[in-house]
């Protein structure tokens, strides 16, 4: 079994440097139009406040909220596309399975997206394009599942088609940069690509028994 806060009871693990996926600030819905995203773990203590959700490509103020403030490990939210109506429905559920939220939009703008993590406690956005971020720092790092991997909380492998976005919810100069502020599992998506490769950022708690915290490092490609 995984040390405690690790993500993963079994599998090699992943490698918080080499493992990224590149390009992961734009992303687009799966053939099936429909996407499945379940909170994996909040390690923060503003967690009863952090919203998540994802905002458009053409215009990031356009967001659609899919987390309300304190979700926590196994909620989950549908993202469901409907082309004849043209519009987008969110259906949040705790971990029992009882609706928190729901909310339909038009779907205009939405083809082509990228995550935010909305902090109220420190006045901040973070967005998964990091040149969009007050600091200049990336907040969120990608990995892609490949099978080898249980996931500790409900004992499910983590599959090829679902990815793991986790964040760091802390500005820079008073974060501690372990990126596992809130991580969450987003499947029937894809990223696109982008002209600039992002840096390479750390997360230890996806070291199969990882440390505790692990400090950020880039790399030159």
């Amino acid at each position: 079994a995984g040390t405690a806060g690790s993500i993963f009871s079994s599998g090699p693990g992943i490698n918080p440097y080499t493992d990224q996926v590149t390009p992961s600030s734009y992303w687009q819905l799966g053939g099936t139009g429909a996407s499945e995203n379940t909170v994996v773990l909040t390690l923060t203590g503003n967690t009863s406040t952090n919203t998540f959700g994802i905002f458009s490509q053409s215009d990031p103020t356009q967001m659609l909220k899919l987390f309300a403030g304190g979700a926590t490990q196994g909620y989950q939210t549908s993202l469901q596309y409907f082309p004849l109506a043209g519009t987008l429905k969110v259906t949040e559920s705790d971990a029992f399975g009882n609706t928190v939220y729901t909310n339909t939009v038009n779907a205009a703008g939405f083809t082509t997206f990228g995550y935010y993590l909305y902090v109220p406690n420190n006045s901040a956005t973070f967005y998964s394009d990091s040149s969009l971020n007050q600091d200049g720092i990336a907040h969120a790092v990608a990995y892609a599942g490949d099978g080898q991997n249980t996931v500790a909380f409900n004992g499910l492998k983590f599959l090829s088609g679902e990815f793991l976005l986790a964040w760091e919810d802390t500005p820079a100069g008073t974060s501690d940069l372990d990126y596992n502020d809130f991580i969450v599992m987003v499947e029937s998506v894809h990223p696109v690509p982008e002209p600039a490769v992002l840096g390479m950022f750390g997360l230890g708690v996806l070291l199969l028994g990882g440390f505790t915290v692990l400090r950020r490092r880039s790399y030159k490609a």
